[in-house]
C-alpha cells in the first residue's frame, strides 16, 4: 500500500488545492516529464494556515520535478511561482497576483535592508523574481522594481530554471504562440 503512486497534499488545503493532484500529475506527464511511480507527500507549511486556490499548482509541480532530479534545484531559490496548470501543462491565470507582487517586493526590500545593516562580506541574496501566467503579467508589472516574468507552459519554465533558455526568449515564444492561437480562432 505504501508504494502506490499517489499524491497526498497536507497542511489544510482547500478543494482547489487538493485537486492540484490531478492537474499536476497530468501536466507533468503531458510536458514530457516522468511523474514518480511512488507515494508523494506535499507538505504545505505552516500547517495551521488554510491554503486556497489553484495558484499552488506550479510550485507543487516544480517541487516534484526538483525532488526527482528533473529540474535544477539550486536555481529555484530565485523564483516565486503562482499559477494554475492545465492538464496539458499550459499556465492558466490566477487571482491575487497584484497582492502577491506587492508582498514580494516588500520582502525583497526587507532582505536588502537587513543585508545593508549587517554589511558582512559574503554572498548577497538575489532579489526574488515572480513567475506568473502571461494573462497575469500586466497586473504583476504594476509593481515597479520587481522582476516579473511569464512563459507559456511548464516545459518552458523548467528550461529557464535549468538555464537551457532565457526568460526573454521564453516570453517571446509564449507571445508568438498566443498571437498565433488568437489569429487562428
Amino acid at each position: 500500500m505504501e508504494n502506490l503512486p499517489t499524491i497526498d497534499i497536507v497542511g489544510l488545503p482547500n478543494v482547489a488545492v487538493r485537486e492540484a493532484r490531478d492537474r499536476v500529475r497530468s501536466a507533468t506527464r503531458n510536458s514530457g516529464y516522468q511523474f514518480p511511480l511512488q507515494r508523494v507527500t506535499v507538505n504545505l507549511a505552516p500547517a495551521d494556515l488554510r491554503k486556497e486556490g489553484s495558484g499552488l499548482d506550479l510550485p507543487i509541480a516544480i517541487g516534484i520535478l526538483a525532488a526527482t532530479g528533473q529540474c535544477s534545484s539550486p536555481e529555484l531559490v530565485q523564483y516565486v511561482f503562482s499559477c494554475e496548470l492545465s492538464l496539458e501543462g499550459t499556465l492558466r491565470p490566477v487571482p491575487g497576483v497584484l497582492t502577491m507582487a506587492i508582498t514580494l517586493k516588500r520582502e525583497n526590500s526587507r532582505v536588502e535592508a537587513e543585508e545593508e545593516e549587517e554589511e558582512e562580506e559574503g554572498p548577497v541574496a538575489e532579489p526574488l523574481s515572480l513567475i506568473v501566467p502571461f494573462e497575469n503579467l500586466a497586473e504583476a508589472r504594476l509593481v515597479t522594481g520587481l522582476a516579473t516574468h511569464s512563459t507559456f507552459n511548464l516545459e518552458q519554465i523548467v528550461k529557464v530554471i535549468d538555464k537551457q533558455e532565457t526568460l526573454k526568449m521564453m516570453l517571446y515564444l509564449g507571445l508568438l504562440h498566443k498571437t498565433h492561437t488568437a489569429e487562428s480562432e
